[in-house]
């Protein structure tokens, strides 16, 4: 290694040793450049406020990650929205990330969230306090449309921009209730064969549900608001964690019984199936219990995860029910 690059690798003779500065012995262990997480949601220091998490990135370290890349300082609490908050917060978290580095770990922070308002000169400002990097997401910006004119100022101040995609968007469902509101069922279908992660998706969006099938979000719009009319997107927390766009189509039906005779297979092959689950559930488990007994997995000196998996394998819990 020269300069801090690698050089050569494999077999060395005795006389290009005698010319290393230092010779380190491996003992066998496989040294290989570091890994690049080019989207790590990062804070101040080594914690992530949103998982309630300390230490997380010199965790890292221990699957080979050894630089990481900001994704947008989005989680830090209170964190600005107007113009000039997003930038002091930006070179902030920048300026900070220059001068730490978590069990040596090199983080590049400073990651400006796109806002509203964001000029060319303010893009240039950043610039040249060293802001490479620019995020589309998360921000007050309504539609991914309206993204378009930040990026290209961001890319004029020759920023790289990270944009954020997915189902819990909600620039994008709002881009999405937007276009329905304004179309018709020709534009439901196409937008529901692109964005819907169910089987709606390649009906041109419409389904049938019964209530309780779903989440309480979905189930409040679907069985209690009027029917025919596009409705905000709303977001389940809990699940599915993504955004919904509903329009109750027709009136709610009453519920009606089922003949046992319609349903006994279908329950069988259920109770069938449940069954096959546990005895899968249950072998993993002993065999868990097998491999985590004595000395069968032994661990490289600092790869020991945490928590270790062999502690609940192993972990006997006494318990009361009382009926």
């Amino acid at each position: 290694m020269e300069d801090g690059l690698l050089t050569k690798v494999g077999q060395f003779d005795k006389a290009e040793l005698e010319d290393c500065d230092l010779v380190v012995d491996a003992k066998g262990v496989t040294a290989c450049p570091g890994l690049i997480d080019s989207h790590v949601h990062i804070a101040f220091g080594d914690y992530a406020p949103r998982f309630a998490t300390t230490g997380f990135l010199k965790d890292y370290l221990y699957g080979g990650t050894t630089t990481a890349i900001s994704a947008s300082e989005v989680h830090v609490p209170g964190r600005p929205s107007d113009v000039e908050g997003v930038k002091a917060l930006a070179v902030a978290a920048k300026k900070c990330w220059d001068n730490v580095r978590p069990a040596g770990m090199r983080v590049y922070g400073g990651n400006v969230l796109l806002e509203p308002g964001l000029t060319d000169e303010d893009f240039q400002e950043l610039a040249g306090h060293g802001i490479w990097l620019a995020k589309a997401g998360f921000g007050s910006v309504k539609t991914p449309f309206d993204y378009v004119p930040l990026i290209q100022a961001a890319k004029r101040a020759g920023m790289i921009t990270n944009v954020h995609t997915g189902g819990a968007s909600l620039s994008l469902a709002n881009s999405i209730y937007q276009q329905v509101k304004a179309g018709n069922d020709k534009t439901w279908c196409t937008l529901a064969k692109k964005y819907a992660k169910d089987a709606s998706g390649q009906n041109c969006g419409k389904a049938t549900f019964t209530k309780g099938q779903t989440v309480p979000v979905f189930d409040k719009v679907a069985f209690s608001q009027p029917t025919k009319t596009v409705h905000a997107p709303i977001y389940d927390p809990v699940q599915y964690k993504s955004w919904f766009v509903v329009e109750p189509l027709g009136p709610v039906k009453p519920r009606r019984s089922t003949p046992e005779k319609q349903v006994a297979s279908s329950i069988k092959q259920q109770l069938l199936q449940q069954k096959k689950n546990q005895k899968m559930t249950d072998w993993v488990t002993q065999t868990s219990k097998d491999f985590c007994s004595g000395s069968k997995i032994k661990y490289q000196t600092g790869y020991k995860p945490i928590p270790d998996p062999c502690a609940t394998a192993t972990a006997t819990t006494n318990a009361t029910t009382t009926g």
